[in-house]
């Protein structure tokens, strides 16, 4: 999976305003470190590379690198928004909606398939949703009919297009779709 680094520009009262984003989600294996002696452990974890920056009339004026902080906040002063993760720039109401999806547009296009199914297997929620807090208690499926249908199509080496779903909250939904060809 390539790094795409995603751009949103628009004219602010006072200049132009860039931000550019990049996000990477990936599995590796978790290794410790005991004095410079590197263990594998044998379980995977999720390692993510991130970078926001925004530019003001093509000048940097701040980055961030925590993709948890990609979500809007209120400013002080009243009907500006900033990103949490850099803060420097102000975000008129009428664009929120617009830098909201841009930012929740390029966490999900750098997320694999792979690692939604390992959010939900292993953390037993999907990854939290910017700016709205945590999840509250929602109803999960245990995701083992993921795990099984691949097994299957691995084993069986069978032809065939699954579809698991499985509910995270009362109004969202993941579908993952798998297609195996032999």
């Amino acid at each position: 999976m390539s790094n795409t680094v995603h751009t949103l520009e628009w004219q602010g009262k006072n200049g132009v305003i860039r931000l550019e984003a990049s996000y990477q989600a990936m599995l590796q294996e978790k290794t410790n470190n005991l004095d410079g002696d590197i263990c594998y452990t044998g379980k995977l974890e999720i390692i993510e590379r991130a970078s926001l920056t925004a530019y003001f009339n093509d000048k940097q004026l701040d980055s961030g690198w925590n993709p948890a902080s990609w979500f809007l906040v209120e400013s002080p002063v009243p009907g500006v928004y900033q990103i949490r993760d850099v803060p420097k720039i102000g975000i008129q109401t009428e664009m929120r909606e617009k830098v909201r999806q841009f930012l929740e547009d390029t966490i999900a296009q750098g997320t694999p398939v792979s690692v939604q199914a390992f959010r939900l297997d292993h953390e037993g929620s999907p990854p939290p949703m910017r700016g709205k807090g945590n999840y509250p208690n929602g109803e999960f499926q245990s995701s083992i009919c993921f795990v099984a249908v691949l097994h299957h199509l691995l084993a069986a080496k069978q032809s065939s297009a699954v579809s698991c779903s499985r509910f995270v909250q009362s109004d969202m939904s993941f579908r993952l779709l798998l297609h195996h060809r032999s």
